[in-house]
């Protein structure tokens, strides 16, 4: 982040000054990734400062707003996995995260599961 006190015109390069730094938290988007229906699914997320244990993951047919999937926990090793009735067929799903801290879910990315 820089501070550039007003003056008349625009600051020059040089009249800028560092005053901190800042770090946007949370998983990037646009993240792919594709299973097998019927088997575990171990996601590899992307992101800074995701919170393992705290903020988790879930895959939905339609839309992160629709609330229906279970939400699954960020690992330690910002993996989440996904089983059972969350893949059990074949399909392209969305998938959600949540950031418990700040109360929001976001669309990031798709999962493709392979099978009927």
């Amino acid at each position: 982040i820089c501070y550039a006190a007003a003056s008349p015109g625009y600051p020059l390069p040089w009249e800028f000054l560092r005053v901190g730094k800042l770090v946007v938290v949370g998983p990037q988007e646009v993240q792919w990734t594709t299973c097998a229906a019927g088997q575990t699914c171990v996601v590899e997320l992307a992101g800074v400062g995701l919170e393992a244990g705290v903020d988790s993951v879930s895959v939905s047919s339609t839309d992160c707003a629709d609330g229906s999937a279970e939400p699954t926990a960020v690992n330690e090793d910002d993996t989440v996995r996904l089983e059972g009735a969350q893949i059990a067929y074949g399909g392209s799903m969305v998938l959600c995260y949540h950031l418990h801290a700040a109360g929001v879910t976001v669309d990031i990315g798709r999962v493709v599961i392979r099978g009927p």
